[in-house]
């Protein structure tokens, strides 16, 4: 079992997008399953990628997306980024189910600590995992007669 932090980016801007992958490829354990600048086609890669995570990098509202945000099962962390984020804007993703929205131009330093923070909580759970799986030393268990 990989410990990767499996990931889908969607992203409408080539340039944040090139940004972002720069700062996911500093980070050990991040995996980009698959990328998308389609916002709608993005909610469709879940089925197949089973991501940990989904990274949305979006600078215009999108209703479309908001509205299938909405209606996702959600087991992954969703994470909104946006270099145009005014408080409506980010209270629409919230409402829609997004764990985090982070404004990429003041909170850039906050997205990677809540990148670390999930790294580091998966980590711990595979710690415990693999703890409960292991069998008891037989060396601890001989017995003289």
């Amino acid at each position: 079992m990989t410990n990767n932090l499996k990931l889908i980016l969607a992203s409408d801007s080539d340039l944040v997008d090139s940004q972002i992958q720069t700062i996911l490829c500093t980070i050990s354990g991040i995996e980009i399953s698959a990328k998308e600048k389609d916002l709608d086609r993005a909610f469709e890669l879940i089925k197949i990628f089973n991501p940990d995570l989904l990274l949305l990098s979006v600078n215009k509202l999108n209703s479309s997306a908001i509205e299938k945000l909405k209606r996702l099962n959600k087991q992954m962390t969703i994470i909104i980024l946006s270099s145009n984020l005014s408080s409506n804007f980010a209270n629409q993703w919230k409402q829609a189910g997004a764990d985090y929205v982070f404004d990429l131009t003041v909170h850039l330093h906050n997205f990677v600590d809540v990148l670390c923070e999930l790294l580091y909580q998966r980590q711990l759970k595979s710690m415990q995992s693999n703890k409960d799986t292991e069998k008891p030393d037989s060396a601890q268990f001989d017995v003289i007669i």
